[in-house]
Order: structure tokens, then sequence, then C-alpha cells
């Protein structure tokens, strides 16, 4: 592997934790991390969607993402199919898609919303009780929290 890299000066990393999983796994070359950055939104997302009208009741927590198994989305369904205070909202698609929605059978509190629009999100992250990000893998830095973090919602991971 340090054949292959030697003529690179250094490889760069969107976290800290990532550059240590590197190095933990025997990659000994320099890599800088640069967090990632978002900019500053423009203009205001309206404050309400079709999406949010769903949660009138009770509040919610939101699931933002691809919906495959290594985002961990079936552990989070567990927790919500026992805890029915609130209603957890899933924004996204994937292949692991039906096998999820199979787990949510007879559950009324759980909401499968598909693929929404940037300016959709934006409303769901600023009313949500928290973005939840169960990831059961090496998720480096997600996105999503990110965008959360600039409608003021905190993330939970």
């Amino acid at each position: 592997m340090e054949d292959a890299v030697k003529h690179v000066d250094a490889f760069i990393s969107p976290s800290r934790f990532n550059k240590d999983k590197h190095h933990q796994m025997g990659l000994n070359v320099r890599i800088e991390d640069i967090p990632y950055f978002m900019p500053p939104l423009e203009g205001a997302a309206p404050n309400s969607t079709e999406a949010a009208e769903e949660t009138l009741d009770k509040p919610y927590f939101l699931f933002v993402g691809r919906l495959e198994k290594i985002k961990g989305l079936q552990t989070l369904i567990s927790v919500f199919r026992r805890y029915r205070k609130a209603q957890l909202l899933v924004a996204g698609t994937g292949g692991y898609e039906a096998r999820l929605r199979q787990l949510t059978q007879g559950s009324n509190n759980i909401h499968f919303l598909g693929f929404l629009s940037e300016q959709k999100l934006q409303t769901l992250y600023r009313k949500a009780v928290a973005l939840i990000v169960p990831s059961i893998w090496f998720d480096v830095f997600p996105n999503v929290i990110l965008e959360a973090f600039r409608q003021k919602n905190p993330s939970h991971c």
C-alpha cells in the first residue's frame, strides 16, 4: 500500500476520526483533517410542509438519509415501536426500504416521507425534537448533522 501512495504529499480527511482510523489501520502517511463546512442559509423556508402537517398531534424525531442497512434505521424503528410518545419521521429512499417498512407494520407513529426537497427538509429539521443518526458503520461525519445544525436543531448520533 505504501508503494502505491509514496508520491502523494498528503491525503485530506473530512474528520479527525477518519484520519485516526486510517492511521490505526496502518496507512502511515501524512493526512490532514479539514472539516466539512456549509454555506449559510439563503432565505427562510416556509413554516409548514405537507410532511410536517402529519405530526401535529405529537412531537417528532427525524431521520434523514439513505435507507440502507448500514445506516442503522432498523435499530431506531425497534425503539419507536415501543416508545409511542413521539413520532419518527423518515426522509429518504434506498434499497433497504421494503424491509424497514415491514419492520414498522402496526406502528402508527413511524412515517416514511420518501425523498424530500431541501426546502421541505429545512422545516422538518427546525421543528423536530432532534435529528437522530443511528449509523452502525463508520460514518465519517454525515452532512445531515450539519444541515440540522444550520436549522438550530440538536442531533443525536
